[in-house]
């Protein structure tokens, strides 16, 4: 399956899920909505069909048959006559559908939320918490297109330990915690503690490019600017024009490294968390 294959079936899926579980049919609606979103961001849609059929709640050749010969399906789905079959349908295997609900929400709401997270820098004199220009106020939400640029200027600079720790995420709550736990002598602690958390999630992103869940080019031009490499030597190594890689990957790239961030540093946190309870 090619890579615009997987990427329609993979809204495909997205999309018609949406219409079969309004109202939370299947899966309580709000804590689906962006988990379903995410899932789906980390496994394209033939690996989330292959790991269903693994589980038992997918005939994945059929399924694949569908989405090729009802493009349409949810818009279908959508009209009077498509939301009655779906009542039919419910109505007719309740037992199953309870069953499938009691499973899949615990693991719904495993999954991290990736799209905002409550990220404040930190006063180094008193610790009060900093807005974003520096000026002390009340600690807020960092979007995730500011934190995808914070995290790309830190990943071209993965190697100086000193400009990292000049970058705000090194400074950030989440990260300061996690650089007191070294309980490290080090001035950059918290520089060294970013860098470690992005060479984690640089190794785990071309994990997933070998089992082909990213594009191969975005991890190629991930790992490449890690290494220190110019946009225009990565461009030229891919074959491709300079302007067709930042214009056309490195937004990709640049989502697909901030949801790794969010993961492997919620993870972290929650482990630190544990640690220091027992």
């Amino acid at each position: 399956m090619s890579q615009v294959e997987s990427e329609n079936l993979t809204s495909w899926l997205k999309d018609t899920f949406a219409v079969i579980n309004k109202g939370g049919r299947l899966a309580p609606a709000k804590t689906s909505q962006k988990a379903i979103a995410q899932l789906f961001e980390q496994a394209n849609g033939e690996k989330f069909l292959h790991a269903a059929t693994i589980f038992g709640y997918s005939q994945s050749d059929r399924v694949r048959c569908l989405a090729r010969d009802v493009p349409d399906l949810a818009d279908k789905l959508r009209t009077e006559e498509g939301q009655r079959a779906i009542d039919k349908w419910f109505e007719q295997n309740a037992e199953a559908v309870t069953e499938f609900s009691r499973q899949i929400a615990p693991l719904l709401k495993q999954l991290p939320a990736t799209s905002m997270i409550s990220f404040a820098e930190h006063n180094k004199e008193d610790g009060s918490a900093t807005d974003r220009k520096g000026k002390r106020g009340k600690r807020g939400p960092l979007s995730e297109a500011d934190l995808g640029k914070q995290l790309w200027h830190a990943l071209k600079n993965l190697k100086d330990p000193y400009k990292l720790d000049e970058s705000r995420l090194a400074h950030i709550k989440q990260v300061e915690v996690l650089a007191q736990q070294r309980q490290s002598d080090s001035a950059f602690a918290g520089g060294e503690v970013l860098g470690d958390i992005l060479s984690t999630c640089v190794k785990h992103i071309a994990e997933r490019a070998n089992l082909q869940s990213v594009p191969s080019r975005c991890c190629s031009l991930i790992a490449e600017i890690a290494k220190g490499s110019s946009l225009a030597t990565v461009s030229q190594h891919l074959g491709l024009r300079r302007e067709t890689v930042s214009r056309e990957y490195r937004p990709k790239a640049i989502n697909i490294l901030t949801k790794e961030f969010t993961v492997e540093l919620n993870r972290r946190i929650r482990t630190a968390s544990s640690s220091q309870t027992n």
